[in-house]
């Protein structure tokens, strides 16, 4: 399916679910192009684990040329390091949490999506994959950005993307002049970066700390 040239604006107003898959613009979105999105002035986005400003779980789709301003994005799912990634490179569980996306799959493409959020969290700090654009992000991200005050989690947190994985062919998880600014700091308790918490490759980024 197609999607452009949408306006979702929650007049300073919060989005509360108890979904697992949650997005201001869909909480899931499987073979779509979707384009000039534009999310705005919302409080709070606040949901159980797959959480994004825009898209929760971004699956064989494309998505271009949009923004999201948003206060807080905070995922109640607390889970244990225990088994996260499996030996197939495969995610086992987590909260799956960004200011743009929960997590993007390898045969998705994100490009030229810029992200503003004050804060991207879990509560009280308990799980994994959290970043300000994305989550956990195996697909192929170009021209885009992330300016937070606050990210927290526990393991795999970064100021773009918690964790980015990549093929052998490097075919996917390739991240391309793309940045990342935090106002505040950024806090976890294992692979923890100012871009990204952990990743395989990358080409052209830059990250804005104090």
């Amino acid at each position: 399916s197609k999607v452009k040239d949408v306006v979702i604006d929650f007049g300073n107003n919060n989005f509360n679910s108890t979904s697992s898959y949650t997005g201001v613009f869909a909480g899931g979105v499987s073979k779509s192009e979707i384009e000039n999105i534009t999310v705005k002035n919302i409080s709070e986005l606040k949901g159980k684990t797959y959480l994004g400003g825009l898209v929760g779980l971004v699956s064989h789709s494309k998505i271009k040329n949009s923004t999201v301003s948003i206060g807080k994005v905070s995922a109640a799912e607390n889970t244990s390091y225990q088994n996260l990634v499996t030996p197939q490179g495969d995610c086992a569980e987590g909260a799956f949490v960004g200011g743009g996306f929960g997590s993007v799959d390898k045969d998705s493409v994100i490009d030229n999506v810029q992200v503003t959020a004050t804060e991207v969290s879990v509560e009280e700090g308990k799980g994994p994959y959290v970043g300000g654009l994305i989550g956990f992000n195996r697909g192929n991200i170009y021209s885009s950005s992330s300016k937070t005050n606050l990210i927290k989690g526990a393991h795999f947190v970064g100021g773009l993307i918690g964790m980015n994985l990549s093929d052998e062919a490097n075919s996917h998880g390739k991240i391309h002049y793309s940045s990342a600014s935090n106002g505040s700091y950024i806090s976890g308790w294992k692979y923890v970066g100012g871009l990204i918490g952990s990743s395989g490759r990358v080409l052209g980024l830059e990250t804005d700390l104090p």
